[in-house]
């Protein structure tokens, strides 16, 4: 289920929309900007905010007894955001690896959240569309590790994509294709050549 919702505000924020597609700046941009939500299934107090995908609001005594149906309307709680009104009142922000890798996949609509005493609320991405090639391409050890899971369906430790890594890295022959011809530089270790192959042969191991 859908939880990432993106919003336009009036505000400065580090992601706007350009040329019909979401960008992120290190620096505040003045037109076109959006903030990102991620929400969950937790249930809501009073004064928590909340989002229906279209508005953001902190929740009234009424919406809490509803828990989040008021008006056919489905409130979801907001647990991650870029919005700094909303993080200055206690809601945690969403990092900058995080925006940079959102960007780069929109075809992304959720996210896994754990949690933990330390860290707070941490994304692990759940790729809708993306395959195990894309992510790879990214090199991005959170979107690699996703991808991973998607395409498999098996569940890997970091302990086993550290392995698989460092298995790659090591590898004799890691830039030559299947076919035993040598990629080029742009294109070594980022194609179904060797991505899926070297996955299947560290599986064996």
């Amino acid at each position: 289920m859908k939880n990432i919702h993106i919003l336009p505000t009036e505000k400065l924020t580090n992601l706007y929309i350009f040329e019909s597609k979401l960008e992120f700046s290190k620096s505040p941009q003045l037109v076109n900007c959006r903030n990102i939500y991620i929400t969950n299934d937790e249930k809501f107090i009073r004064d928590e905010y909340v989002t229906d995908g279209i508005e953001v609001i902190k929740a009234t005594p009424k919406l809490v007894d509803a828990q989040g149906l008021v008006n056919r309307r489905s409130w979801k709680k907001i647990i991650l955001t870029t919005d700094q009104d909303l993080i200055k009142d206690g809601v945690q922000a969403i990092d900058d690896k995080f925006l940079e890798w959102f960007v780069k996949n929109p075809s992304c609509e959720s996210v896994e959240i754990t949690e933990d005493s330390f860290f707070g609320y941490r994304p692990i991405l759940k790729l809708k569309q993306a395959t195990l090639v894309e992510a790879a391409m990214n090199w991005d050890y959170l979107s690699f590790e996703a991808g991973v899971k998607w395409q498999s369906q098996t569940m890997f430790t970091s302990e086993d994509m550290i392995a698989f890594a460092e298995f790659v890295a090591t590898y004799r022959d890691k830039n030559v294709n299947v076919h035993g011809q040598m990629l080029h530089a742009k294109s070594k270790y980022d194609g179904s050549e060797r991505t899926i192959d070297l996955l299947e042969e560290f599986k064996k191991k």
